[in-house]
């Protein structure tokens, strides 16, 4: 039987009003050991939303963008890329044509990019992966100021802007990571 919360403390509670203060220390002890057990082996409440599911292997281009940070609910995963392929859940999939999607890099390499790996300051910041069969992967974390600015110059790419279901999409995460909404111009 694994305890706990309050019912560790009730079992310990309960036993340290015992004469014999080592049952008591000794199964104290036990119970708090079977109770980080129990919660280091329990499935985890909130997945990872961070990268999200791999693409199959046949999908040669992709950028995904996605939060890093303090989280307490599911972050929209968004993947654009010139090919088709299963997502669900909180991963939404923008497919463009293959010209409008070689407009995404440009929109990307316009702001410094910061190594993800190095600490940051604020509550969240903005991930983008880029991956392409000849180059591989590459992340980088865009400087919080420019999120909002990015993200708004991302729904109006040709491709994008224009269609609205994925405008909306791109417009969804935006509120998620908290944009102002006039960075937007009027909602759809």
């Amino acid at each position: 039987m694994v305890f706990s919360g309050l019912g560790a403390l009730m079992v310990s509670v309960r036993i340290s009003s015992m004469k014999n203060a080592f049952l008591a220390m000794t199964l104290t002890a036990l119970v708090f050991v079977c109770h980080a057990a129990a919660a280091a082996n329990a499935p985890r409440l909130i997945p990872d939303n961070i990268i999200g599911t791999e693409p199959p292997k046949s999908v040669s281009e992709w950028t995904r963008i996605s939060v890093l940070g303090l989280r307490n609910h599911l972050y929209l995963i968004i993947w654009i890329s010139p090919q088709s392929f299963p997502r669900s859940g909180f991963e939404r999939l923008v497919v463009l044509s293959p010209v409008e999607y070689e407009g995404v890099g440009p929109v990307i390499s316009a702001y410094d990019c910061l190594d993800p790996l190095t600490p940051f300051p604020e509550p969240h910041a903005v991930l983008v992966s880029e991956y392409s069969a000849a180059k591989g992967e590459g992340s980088c974390r865009l400087p919080y100021a420019a999120s909002c600015e990015f993200l708004s110059k991302l729904a109006k790419l040709p491709g994008i802007g224009g269609v609205a279901k994925h405008e909306k999409t791109v417009r969804d995460f935006a509120e998620e990571f908290r944009c102002p909404v006039d960075a937007f111009g009027s909602a759809h």
